[in-house]
């Protein structure tokens, strides 16, 4: 994000669900642990824990992580909407850079590693625009070398790209 450039997220509204809640895109009840919903300029974040702890995860450390993530979510609605309308062609970035950033913000060895072991048996045959989260690790190198760059990969996607423009983005 430029300097000067306002984030225009008013309000950040977290809610706490129960195990069985079930909203928009909640195909999965065993692994979505936080959805974030943008409404009129707002970001509305609801987390799982009931669901962080049925996967013997760290209560404390994989919500925080969890709710990082989600708020990167809505920084990503509100930078790139015309991107995230198309989420389905662009989710290689949306995920793993909101893991990436959740990461930097709230860092969680466990999941470092369990994206990192899944990334290292995938990358070799798959694109990086057909992983996910895995993408965690391209985004870290990334982020390493110039966080700034990771937002102007972004900023290159073409809106109604398909894999071959993402890939020459």
């Amino acid at each position: 994000l430029d300097a000067g450039q306002p984030l225009k997220i008013s309000n950040v509204t977290v809610v706490i669900m129960g195990g069985a809640a079930k909203s928009t895109g909640d195909t999965d009840a065993s692994r979505v642990l936080g959805i974030a919903t943008p409404f009129e300029g707002d970001c509305i974040l609801q987390l799982y824990p009931a669901r962080i702890a049925e996967q013997g995860k760290d209560g404390l450390g994989a919500l925080q992580l969890t709710a990082a993530h989600e708020l990167f979510h809505c920084v990503q609605y509100a930078t790139w909407p015309d991107l995230m309308a198309e989420f389905d062609n662009h989710n290689w970035w949306v995920e793993g850079t909101a893991e990436t950033v959740a990461q930097a913000v709230f860092p969680n060895i466990e999941e470092a590693f369990r994206w990192g072991f899944n990334f290292s048996n995938r990358f070799r045959d798959t694109p990086l625009t057909k992983l996910t989260y895995e993408n965690v690790v391209f985004f870290s190198w990334v982020w390493a070398d110039d966080p700034k760059l990771l937002f102007r990969i972004i900023s290159a996607m073409p809106v109604g790209g398909n894999e071959a423009a993402q890939q020459q983005a």
